[in-house]
Parts: C-alpha cells; structure tokens; sequence
C-alpha cells in the first residue's frame, strides 16, 4: 500500500450569482493538497499515479476564470469562428448581476451548479478518483483539502480508506 501527498497552489478568478459579497467578479490563490492511497498496481510497479498527471489536472484550474456549467442563472454562449489553434474562440457567461466574454483557453466551464470551494474540492476528488480507476485499474482512497485563503478551507474524499498501515516498532528490539 502506498501514500502519497501533491501539494501547489493555483490563481483562479469565480464568481457566485445572487451572493452578496462572491457575486462579484473576484479571483483566490487557491492551496491544494492532494493525497491518494492504495495498492500498487503489479503491471505498473513503480508508482501510484504520476506526479505529472496530479500537476496537469491541476494546472487546468491554473489562471483561468471557473465557470459553473450547471448554473440555472449562468448562461454560457461560445463565440468565434473555427481555426486551427482556436484562438479566436471566446466564451461569453450572462448573469443577472454582470456578464463577461474572454478568450474560450482563458475560462475552464466545470460541470458543476456552483464554483464554490466545497463544490470545487468535491470534483476535484472525483476526478482523481475516477482518473486513477480509469488509468491505473485501481480503487484508491483520495482525499482533497482546498483552501480559498489562510483560514478557510473545505475537504472531500473518494473512495473506501484501507485500514491504517501496521508500522514495525521503532529502536532496539529486546
């Protein structure tokens, strides 16, 4: 059984329709911590998941604006015309309180009613979770902690924890 811990940090804008305060265009350094346990695989016997997968996942989330895709208040239009690089995509999201257009790779839609930390965290674990059953054939614990700022942070999991690992004793057996 293996352990293992990523953790970084991410600048992501959001916002929260009808909140008082979150509806309004507003961004996070977000701290992330990923830890994922479980079995090795025997075909792959090397390692649990690649570090460079949990930082590629990551880096999605990285300097983008989060948009809810299931938002019932939130219309999201995307705008352009077809080129090789899509650089001339936008993606335009409507709200009752404000609207925005930006380039469609400066915005990641989730699929998801609300880009709150709890929601976020939550699909966070299920993406490593389901990615790690997907790539790896394995059903690992994951567990996510998201924080927002210093002092707030919310927590999700995916998947059944094994039972703690049974450590040998430490110093000079008698």
């Amino acid at each position: 059984m293996a352990h293992i811990r990523w953790e970084g940090t991410i600048d992501a804008a959001h916002f929260i329709p009808g909140h008082p305060k979150c509806g309004r265009l507003h961004g996070h350094t977000y701290g992330i911590v990923i830890e994922i346990e479980g079995p090795i695989p025997p075909e792959h016997p090397f390692y649990l998941i690649d570090y460079g997968k949990i930082k590629g996942i990551v880096d999605m989330l990285d300097h983008v604006l989060l948009l809810p895709e299931q938002h019932a208040a939130i219309k999201l239009t995307t705008l352009g015309w077809e080129n090789a690089d899509k650089s001339m995509h936008f993606i335009k999201a409507q709200w009752p309180d404000g609207e925005v257009t930006l380039r469609r790779n400066a915005a990641f839609v989730l699929p998801l009613p609300e880009t709150s930390t709890e929601c976020l965290v939550e699909w966070l674990a299920h993406v490593f979770h389901e990615g790690i059953k997907n790539d790896r054939g394995i059903d690992a614990y994951v567990y996510v902690e998201l924080s927002e700022t210093a002092k707030t942070k919310a927590f999700a999991s995916c998947g059944q924890r094994p039972l703690p690992f049974l450590l040998p004793p430490v110093g000079p057996q008698s």
